[in-house]
């Protein structure tokens, strides 16, 4: 299955492969498997933030993808952004029209506790909050969480996840066992990691 095909005009960028994923599409009435990839930008390339703000372009700003690409335009290298896309290889020419998912977070490396998510949004066309039960792929933003916690999970450093969510997120974050911690934010310790695994 194709999501989008590759465009000519990719940019060229360095973003960075680090794991494979999976979504589920729909064929007929099951829901099949689909492999994703989980990548990081590397927002010290100028080319890499053009791409983020590509992307809101075609998300028509929705789904907190302007606020991403504001996010990354006035921290530039600061900022630390995730996706899942549908493209497998030649992650040096990204096609921004393949990006399913984007999230922004602290950066890893230099966090002791908890590591904080900002924002985290889906591909419009593709996602429940537009579409519900009608669309014809999902996991989008599960797969984008799910990746992460597999990518920090050994991270000794690192002792769980909080997410400063809009109110639309909220019920999501419950189903993926964040928890609300008293403040405007919703974590998920370390220990409770294999629940959002399973």
């Amino acid at each position: 299955m194709q999501v989008n095909p590759i465009q000519q005009n990719n940019i060229n960028f360095r973003a960075k492969l680090i794991s494979p994923a999976k979504i589920k599409y729909k064929n007929g009435i099951r829901w099949n498997d689909f492999n994703v990839s989980f990548i990081k930008f590397n927002t010290h390339h100028n080319a890499d933030r053009e791409t983020i703000k590509q992307v809101a372009g075609i998300w028509n700003n929705q789904n907190m993808s302007d606020t991403i690409a504001e996010e990354v335009d006035i921290l530039g290298n600061k900022s630390e952004v995730y996706a899942i896309t549908s493209q497998k290889k030649n992650f040096d020419k990204i096609n921004p029209t393949n990006i399913l998912s984007l999230m922004t977070t602290d950066k890893v490396n230099q966090t002791n506790g908890k590591v904080h998510i900002y924002r985290l949004g889906s591909k419009p066309e593709m996602s429940y909050a537009q579409n519900g039960k009608s669309r014809s792929i999902k996991y989008f933003a599960k797969s984008l969480l799910q990746s992460f916690v597999k990518f920090i999970q050994k991270n000794k450093n690192i002792d769980g996840i909080e997410v400063y969510p809009e109110p639309s997120d909220i019920k999501f974050l419950e189903k993926m066992n964040f928890k609300a911690d008293g403040t405007d934010t919703f974590s998920l310790n370390k220990e409770d990691y294999d629940k959002l695994l399973k």
